[in-house]
């Protein structure tokens, strides 16, 4: 199995259950991984025979656009463009951060983690 994995791409976003999260945005560090059978011609060293880096954070970048109440559902979206747009992903796993959540006491940070097969 290939592993291929984005590690600590950092946001800017508006999610969150309050609206005042919505509002005012917070910092979020997403984890993507994908998993995948190497394809017969891996050996050919060119970016067709694998997952494009490029397209899974534009993937990323697209869905923290746009502003959720719940972390969970920003992961499930991420993970279903993922799986719809690349066929050759077997399952794909997000663990989304959100920094400094608002919980009434000191916590560095909450997390979401999804993994979702094929």
């Amino acid at each position: 199995m290939l592993e291929i994995s984005l590690n600590g791409l950092e946001f800017i976003a508006h999610h969150g259950y309050f609206k005042d999260e919505r509002v005012k945005g917070n910092r979020f560090l997403l984890d993507i991984t994908v998993f995948l059978k190497p394809p017969d011609n891996i050996l050919n060293d060119e970016l067709e025979s694998t997952v494009d880096y490029c397209a899974l954070y534009n993937i990323a970048d697209e869905i923290m656009k746009q502003p959720s109440k719940l972390l969970e559902t920003v992961v499930e979206k991420i993970a279903g463009k993922v799986l719809q747009d690349f066929t050759v992903v077997e399952s794909v796993e997000v663990a989304l951060q959100k920094m400094n959540p608002p919980i009434g006491g000191v916590c560095s940070s909450s997390r979401v983690k999804l993994t979702k097969k094929r």
